[in-house]
């Protein structure tokens, strides 16, 4: 019905949004990784890597739950 098809452009639109979101996201920790390797090698930056990587699968997974209703 049409609210449901509603929900589901909603829907779309949202996950465009977040895509849209961890792609940026991806953005600034490329730019992070590689002022912090500029200005100093002590900083570790697998950790920062792993960091955005778990936050962008955890973004990733959300959007799934929501899109089959889940939450």
């Amino acid at each position: 019905d049409q609210s449901s098809l509603n929900d589901y452009i909603e829907a779309e639109q949202l996950a465009k949004e977040a895509e849209g979101l961890i792609q940026r996201l991806n953005h600034i920790a490329s730019n992070i990784g590689y002022q912090t390797q500029v200005l100093t090698d002590e900083v570790d930056l697998e950790d920062a890597e792993c960091f955005f990587t778990i936050a962008r699968d955890n973004i990733k997974e959300a959007i799934l739950l929501w899109e089959r209703g889940e939450v």
